[in-house]
């Protein structure tokens, strides 16, 4: 199947985080519906063999989840910078600076969001979180791969970030 054609396209919510878009697409008889939302930023921070994640509750999941620190870009903001700032305000850690990894669609399927991957670079200097009220109760957690891998044999949530990242790594040093 080729690149399909938009016969109409409808909003059907809106709100300070994201938009839902009704799509009829030709050939298909059910609508398609889009999530449209600002691109994000994850930030793999490695200290030796251990790498800085976050722990928080999920509530679609209904879980405590453990993740890459990260965010939502504001308006007008670039990657970087909110990479730097979402490190900062969400470990309470701040980066000489970050280096960018790549920029792979986070939710393909049903969205165009693009997830934007960086590296910390330089020394870590622990300057204390900065939440905001949706953010309560984040806890940094320092793993090594194999203490990822085993918190995900016994079941531990892990967001799929941790996996694009993780391969964003691999996959990168070719």
């Amino acid at each position: 199947m080729g690149k399909t054609r938009t016969l109409e396209s409808t909003l059907v919510h809106s709100n300070d985080w994201y938009r839902i878009r009704r799509d009829m697409i030709e050939g298909r008889d059910i609508p398609y519906f889009v999530l449209e939302r600002e691109p994000f930023c994850l930030v793999v921070a490695e200290d030796g063999d251990k790498l800085l994640l976050i722990e928080e509750w999920r509530h679609p999941a209904q879980v405590h989840m453990l993740d890459f620190p990260g965010g939502w870009l504001e308006k007008e903001e670039i990657p970087h910078d909110a990479a730097l700032r979402e490190f900062r305000e969400e470990t309470g850690y701040e980066a000489d600076d970050v280096d960018f990894l790549c920029a792979p669609y986070a939710f393909a399927g049903i969205s165009a969001v693009k997830s934007h991957i960086f590296r910390t670079r330089g020394e870590l200097r622990f300057v204390g979180q900065k939440l905001d009220t949706t953010e309560d109760g984040i806890k940094v957690v320092w793993m090594t791969r194999a203490e990822i891998a085993a918190a995900e044999r016994s079941g531990k949530a892990l967001s799929a970030d941790i996996y694009k990242c993780l391969g964003a790594l691999e996959l990168l040093k070719y």
